[in-house]
């Protein structure tokens, strides 16, 4: 995903400085984790999408490293990345987007009432 390109991560964003106004923080960690279950359709797997997850292990799916070593030389491994797709979010009315970050954030304990 190609945050610098995505209007639905920017949209997100102004969303949630909606809920912090006064507050001075950095956002975008609070945004990478609102973001994919908030804004973003599940993946091929139905699984939410999640931003700064490790790379699966070619050998035991384990998605957390045991451990890990560099490649030298590097190895450069081509993948298909499927787009991020935002159906849902697109379908809902200003206040239901609203409403859907707000709802996530209480849950999370980000806010409460």
């Amino acid at each position: 995903m190609n945050a610098l390109e995505d209007d639905v991560y920017h949209e997100v964003s102004e969303i949630i400085k909606e809920f912090f106004p006064d507050v001075k923080f950095e956002s975008s960690d609070l945004l990478q984790i609102v973001f994919g279950p908030v804004a973003c359709d599940p993946d091929t797997d139905g699984k939410p999408f999640e931003m700064n997850l490790w790379p699966y292990c070619e050998n035991c799916n384990a998605a957390e490293p045991v451990s890990w070593q560099m490649a030298d030389p590097p190895v450069f491994v081509d993948i298909e990345v499927p787009l991020v797709k935002h159906d849902l979010w697109n379908s809902l009315s200003p206040e239901g987007k609203r409403n859907r970050v707000l709802n996530f954030l209480k849950l999370q304990g980000f806010l409460f009432n």
